[in-house]
């Protein structure tokens, strides 16, 4: 299947089967986790107060793609009144059952999103649980839990900040305030946090009232309608590092309380015994006979144990036959992890995984549909219609599941790369998480479609010949079009399928020769027919695959195929200049920077000192051969991580520009071209774009209009003057860069169109003529206007002094006493007697030029040549 999310790996014709492989494992930890340290609780709460530039965002889709939505909220008075969750993109709300859409969570620091809960009777009143806790690891943890009062035009926060990620919020349906909250906990390390939380007062302090293990988070939670003082919990034991992966265990079960939580027991009458293999767990209770309560096991990874059904409130369990439910499952089942009962009807149970199934009697047989999209995430079962969000957005249903609607107006894709022509940007690509590689013919933000199935990551456009695009699925599976994407053929040969190729290898074109490309493994690799073919251009850039976590003390082989995505030792970004096209550079996810001055011949190491994490973007500068840009990922806790540096001469040192840019990772760096910008360069990060006018003195946030999501890429189109953002979330963002003025590339308050020495901070203008001359009372002071404040401090002032008899400027007696000083008075110790008929003259000169010593009474100039 060509699934992204359900964990389909596409290799190479002639590569061995890996098996199931999840979506892209541990890279987006690996690379936030690469300084060896856990990313931080509230990482994304790193903001600085930092000005905004002018300038406003505006969206430009696709909003008819879709991307991954992890819950859905009903308003309990009106059926068409809707909220729905996405991973990474906020909370949005329809009034229309989902046909049009507004953001209402923009405004919070968080916009991952794992549970949404409505309350049983006021409209007004929505729990949002942040952080998605399916299991993934490509996206950030939450910070707890936000409730509205007055439907989402303000939002509180509730606390739970470490709890990180929340698989189910659950409220009591006679006493709303009593809430539940199911805490999955971290992903990538065992968690104190982890269990089940409760509220007694609406949210506003919270009780843990079951923790079983640090490796044990609350997937699940659900009340018995009828009795709600009996609660439901399902504890999954998992977690993942950067090289290991646990996706079940002992402490995976099913646990009742019997007084509203205050008391747990674990369930284990006809439920699956404790083993290490026992995985996620799904929960629903049937609200028109709440004695009947389904269970959904997994194994681990995501395999199908069973579905358990008890008939009387949990006491006991049985399986069911579930004959055709294995059908629907992909085998990565962490991923999902939901079964449904219809509200009004107990025999009819639903499954949720990479497909969807559906049982009328009670769970004794399923019927799978593929209907809507796949992965799916939740479930509403109406009378009169379904709600579905999945990997693909939000879908419903008036027809029992036989045909879907899906919501046109959700811009939540999740892109990695952007691929925008240079020659007309109206035509653009991109890859993306689950919605593999997109494009649009005509730049509509409603106008997107598939091309490339598979995640999709770097797409190229020939800046030559546009026609000829190459987009990429993951592990570098390269694929070349001639006719500007609308088919594709293999692009990879030559590279050995044998190599370490990143989940996201980079792909980079030479900017100035058509079909002339570049590659990575863990090595450089260039072709100069378009893709057809390529060849080593390095050696192993890296220092060799990082050794593997798994051995037997901590780690069970069943589990060893989550790691098939996490490929270390690679090159992650490589940059040809387009001053010097034989100049590349290269960085790899191990922290080193590497550059050749002769396509390829010899590599230098120029790493940045004191620097291991990964390299996200290498980027050239337009103006000088010598001069690059590097940016990093990572995390250090107690200290700031510097994260991006500048060389102007090849890598043989480097500057930390970082300056104020808050303390998260830097995902790409692109410097303007334009002359009249110079010093101008724009980053991409995980709290959105920042800019800098004078190569990284002083940093402001850009612009409004995109709320604080990752961005992932950037793309500066000269020719239409246009800055677009690939967010991971929320789709993509243009700024129109006219609305920036010139930039101060040296910071000395002149803009570069205005500064005659836009790379010298002394001096930005030619003197002009000087004023304010005094010859001091004690008849040795000299003293005049400095003319730095016009011209730049480093602007030098000349001394020329005459006698009267000798006018005009220029005779044999002209004397120069100074020659070049910064100082604005000078003390003439051999001036002549006070009764002498003698003159001085003073006039600036810097880098820039050199003033005048003004004019005669006849409108000459003087000209003075006793001063050089």
């Amino acid at each position: 299947m060509t699934l992204a999310a359900a964990g389909c790996a596409l290799r190479r014709a002639g590569e061995a089967e890996p098996g199931r492989v999840p979506p892209n494992a541990a890279w987006f930890a690996r690379q936030r986790m690469s300084s060896g340290e856990p990313i931080p609780v509230n990482a994304l709460t790193r903001t600085t107060h930092l000005p905004s530039a002018p300038g406003t965002w505006n969206p430009a889709g696709p909003t008819n793609v879709g991307g991954r939505m992890t819950a859905i909220a009903v308003d309990p008075n009106d059926a068409n009144h809707v909220w729905a969750g996405a991973a990474a993109g906020g909370v949005f709300e329809s009034h229309d059952a989902g046909s049009t859409w507004t953001p209402v969570f923009d405004g919070q620091p968080v916009l991952n999103v794992g549970a949404l809960a409505a309350h049983p009777t006021n409209s007004n009143i929505v729990y949002v649980g942040t952080g998605e806790a399916n299991g993934s690891s490509f996206s950030y943890d939450g910070d707890g839990v936000y409730r509205t009062l007055d439907g989402g035009v303000s939002w509180q926060h509730l606390g739970l900040t470490e709890t990180r990620r929340i698989g189910r919020i659950a409220i009591d349906p006679v006493n709303p305030q009593r809430v539940f909250v199911a805490a999955a906990g971290g992903v990538f390390t065992p968690d104190p946090n982890r269990g089940v939380y409760r509220s007694t007062d609406g949210g506003t302090t919270w009780t843990r009232v079951l923790f079983v293990a640090p490796t044990a988070g609350a997937i699940d939670v659900a009340i018995d309608p009828s009795n709600p003082s009996r609660v439901y919990a399902a504890i999954w034991e998992h977690y993942s590092t950067s090289t290991s992966w646990v996706a079940g265990g002992l402490n995976s079960g099913i646990w009742q309380s019997q007084d509203g939580g205050d008391s747990w027991t674990r369930l284990t009458s006809g439920l699956p015994r404790s083993s290490s293999s026992i995985g996620r767990i799904g929960l629903a209770v049937a609200r028109s006979n709440p004695e009947t309560v389904y269970a959904l096991y997994l194994d681990d990874p995501g395999d199908l144990i069973g579905i358990y059904k008890s008939t009387n409130a949990g006491l006991s369990w049985s399986k069911q036959n579930a004959s055709g439910a294995k059908n629907g499952f992909g085998g990565a089942g962490y991923y999902c992890g939901q079964i449904r009962v219809d509200p009004a009807n107990p025999n009819a149970v639903y499954l949720l995984d990479v497909l969807w199934s559906r049982s009328t009697d009670g769970g004794q047989s399923y019927t799978n549909y593929s209907g809507g999209y796949v992965d799916n995430h939740d479930l509403v079962i109406l009378p009169d219609r379904l709600y579905q969000a999945c990997d693909g957005g939000f879908y419903r249903s008036t027809d029992g599941g036989n045909t879907w609607f899906h919501a046109p107006a959700l811009g939540v894709t999740q892109f990695y790369d952007l691929g925008i022509d240079p020659v007309d940007p109206s035509h653009r690509f991109g890859g993306t998480q689950d919605m593999g590689s997109l494009r649009t013919p005509d730049g509509g933000s409603s106008n997107w479609y598939n091309i490339l199935a598979g995640d999709g990551f770097q797409c190229e456009v020939d800046p030559i010949d546009p026609l000829r695009v190459y987009c990429e699925q993951q592990y570098g599976n390269i694929f070349r079009s001639s006719d500007g994407g609308a088919t594709f053929i293999a692009g990879f040969h030559g590279i050995p399928p044998n190599d370490r190729t990143n989940w996201n290898a980079p792909i980079v074109h030479d900017p100035h020769t058509t079909q002339r490309l570049y590659t990575a493994s863990q090595r450089v690799f260039r072709s100069t027919d378009g893709a057809a073919n390529w060849n080593a251009i390095s050696g192993d850039l890296t220092d060799g695959p990082p050794a593997s976590a798994l051995n037997a003390s901590d780690r069970k082989v069943v589990g060893a195929w989550h790691l098939a995505s996490v490929v270390g030792g690679t090159v992650t970004t490589l940059a040809v200049s387009s001053v010097d096209t034989n100049i590349v550079w290269a960085g790899t996810d191990d922290g080193h920077v590497w550059v050749t001055q002769n396509g390829g011949s010899a590599w230098v190491k120029v790493d940045v000192p004191g620097r291991s994490e990964w390299v996200t973007r290498v980027e050239t500068d337009p103006f000088s051969s010598a001069v690059a840009y590097v940016t990093f990922s990572g995390y250090r806790n107690g200290s700031r991580l510097p994260r991006i540096f500048r060389t102007t001469n090849l890598g043989g040192s480097w500057t930390d520009i970082s300056g104020d840019l808050p303390d998260v990772p830097l995902n790409g760096v692109n410097a303007d071209p334009d002359p009249a910008m110079k010093g101008r360069l724009f980053v991409c990060s995980d709290l959105g774009v920042y800019v800098t006018d004078d190569y990284g003195q002083s940093w402001s946030r850009l612009g409004t209009g995109m709320p604080t999501v990752v961005v992932t890429d950037l793309d500066l189109i000269e020719s239409s003057r246009q800055l677009f953002a690939g967010t991971y979330g929320r789709s993509i963002y243009v700024y129109e860069l006219n609305q920036l003025g010139p930039a101060d590339a040296d910071g000395d308050g002149r803009d570069n169109l205005a500064d005659c020495r836009p790379d010298d901070p002394t001096v930005f203008a030619s003197p002009g003529e000087i004023s304010g001359l005094v010859f001091g009372a004690d008849h040795v002071t000299l003293s005049w206007d400095s003319a730095a404040p016009t011209a730049g401090s480093a602007t030098q002032h000349q001394v020329l002094r005459g006698l009267v008899t000798e006018l005009p400027v220029g005779g044999a007696s002209d004397a120069c006493l100074v020659a070049g000083t910064l100082a604005s008075s000078f003390v003439d110790d051999a001036a002549p007697p006070a009764d002498a008929a003698f003159w001085y003259l003073v006039r600036a000169r810097n880098i820039c030029g050199t003033g005048s010593y003004g004019v005669t009474s006849g409108g000459s100039p003087r000209l003075g040549t006793a001063c050089p």
